[in-house]
């Protein structure tokens, strides 16, 4: 991927993506970092509709209390 957001965008892109891992009870690892990035950037067609797919379709999983 090509990352050529302003430093206005990218922070943007941040707050967004660590509202998911957060809201979804993800640990903030590289990888799940990546995978909400490119969601919330929209870079990543594909992987776009295959998230937006699978939050439509799968229940979600219990959370920890």
């Amino acid at each position: 991927m090509n990352y050529t957001e302003n430093t206005p965008k990218a922070g943007e892109y941040l707050r967004l993506t660590l509202a998911h891992i957060a809201k979804h009870n993800l640990s903030a690892n590289p990888v799940n970092y990546t995978v909400w990035y490119e969601y919330v950037s929209g870079k990543n067609l594909k992987l776009k509709q295959a998230v937006d797919f699978l939050l439509e379709k799968v229940p979600p999983l219990p959370t920890r209390k």
